[in-house]
């Protein structure tokens, strides 16, 4: 029950911002105030399932009501990944799908940071499935999966 509520309270922003958007509520730009916003959560979602590894690296004991968090990691990354491809596709529109957009993400030093973020996450996002844990076996795959980390500090410097 507490891990339905928890991946819906997940989606919750999506409803926030077809809110904004239809009652005019994101400024003069739109565009780059969802874009912000979306960036936003995706930093909280994948900080949030960094925390929850940090506690569960520490051994914290688990109450039973908080155990569903263990559950939802997974959708908790493919929901943080769901919102990067929102931001991501927003910076596009505000750039209008010029080519000048691609140029920028190699010239520009926190759209690097972001496009390895992004690159990251997408790999994370394609071997979030059993499948991929039972073929690249546990160990490599939580390798994989450990470069979260190295994604959050790319996040961080794209917002600072």
């Amino acid at each position: 029950m507490l891990s339905k509520l928890f991946r819906i309270l997940l989606l919750m922003p999506i409803f926030y911002w077809l809110y904004l958007i239809f009652s005019g509520h994101l400024g003069a730009d739109p565009a780059k105030s969802l874009n912000h916003k979306t960036g936003e959560v995706t930093l909280y979602y994948i900080l949030l399932n960094l925390l929850i590894g940090l506690l569960i690296s520490f051994q914290f004991r688990w109450n039973q009501k908080l155990k569903f968090l263990l559950t939802s990691r997974r959708f908790l990354g493919l929901t943080s990944f769901v919102f990067l491809l929102f931001h991501t596709l927003l910076y596009f529109v505000m750039e209008s799908f010029e080519f000048k957009a691609v140029e920028q993400i190699y010239t520009k030093t926190y759209l690097i940071c972001a496009t390895l973020a992004f690159l990251i996450l997408l790999a994370l996002a394609m071997t979030s499935n059993d499948y991929s844990v039972k073929k690249m076996k546990l160990k490599n795959w939580k390798r994989l999966h450990s470069l979260v980390y190295l994604t959050s500090f790319f996040f961080l410097y794209t917002f600072y």
